[in-house]
């Protein structure tokens, strides 16, 4: 017989965790950092973001950033616009 394991309550989905910390980012409008997977580095701040995707404001222009091609999003301590 093959039984699931029960579900840790403390544990959160993936998607959960990563819709926190963008909605505190975009909510408190705080400028970030993000490394994409080719080494490249964008500043700016989140607009708003889906499930594939982070619509990112940086210097009066918006980017579309697809999830997939982000190593990471760290804030940064610099001032984006």
């Amino acid at each position: 017989m093959n039984e699931a394991r029960p579900k840790n309550p403390n544990e959160r989905p993936a998607e959960a965790v990563q819709d926190d910390f963008l909605n505190r980012l975009r909510r408190e409008q705080t400028p970030v950092t993000v490394l994409l997977t080719d080494g490249s580095r964008l500043a700016g701040r989140v607009k708003s973001f889906d499930r594939f995707s982070i619509l990112l404001e940086s210097q009066g222009q918006e980017q579309l950033l697809f999830k997939h091609a982000i190593a990471s999003i760290a804030p940064s301590p610099t001032k984006a616009t």
